[in-house]
């Protein structure tokens, strides 16, 4: 896993510093190495909203997604991303007691969380500007089916990738491929100030 990302390191502008501190983050859970986690977590981020989309190939932006989800709320979710193709994005995220409704089956708004996370990024990933920001600015969603265990997979493709706005359908299905909510995401690409 960091032989990949010693070699992204080697031909993207992310440092073997940043990706040292991946290491960091992996093997450490205690507070003698907190301080260090989070100085270093920033540049892991900043290195990931610089990548090199065209020279680095799938398997290297997977590696620096999931490397650089170590907080915030993908980490409070144990949301990964799990495939990226030509035009699709998937992340998949575990249904258990971080994400149940009171009667123990998984929340919407997680839900809404994971089609959020996955829709987003992919709007990143795939527009043609390195120097941009992606937000939401709508989404809209319908549940189909209730999950209590196991995994919940989120697919986005895009419908519309126009210069400022882009359009994604988020498919959420369980682990036997069922649907469990259908969403769509409208995003917006911003210049970085």
């Amino acid at each position: 896993h960091f032989d990949r990302l010693e070699s992204l390191a080697e031909r993207s502008s992310v440092s073997s510093w940043s990706l040292s501190a991946v290491v960091v983050i992996e093997q450490s859970r205690d507070a003698h190495y907190f301080t260090t986690v989070c100085k270093t977590h920033f540049t892991i981020l900043v290195g990931l909203l610089t990548f090199d989309k065209k020279r680095m190939n799938n398997e290297e932006k997977l590696a620096l997604l999931n490397a650089s989800t170590n907080d915030y709320l993908l980490k409070t979710l144990e949301i990964s991303f799990t495939e990226l193709g030509d035009d699709y994005l998937v992340a998949k995220m575990p249904v258990n007691e971080r994400v149940y409704q009171p009667d123990r089956v998984l929340h919407g708004g997680a839900t809404f969380a994971l089609a959020e996370t996955v829709g987003s990024v992919a709007s990143y990933i795939f527009s043609k500007n390195d120097d941009q920001i992606v937000r939401g600015i709508e989404m809209s969603g319908n549940h189909l089916r209730s999950v209590s265990s196991g995994y919940v997979y989120a697919r986005a493709e895009s419908i519309h990738k126009g210069r400022t706005t882009q359009i994604w359908q988020i498919r959420i299905t369980d682990e036997e491929d069922k649907m469990v909510s259908l969403i769509k995401l409208t995003t917006i690409t911003l210049p970085k100030k």
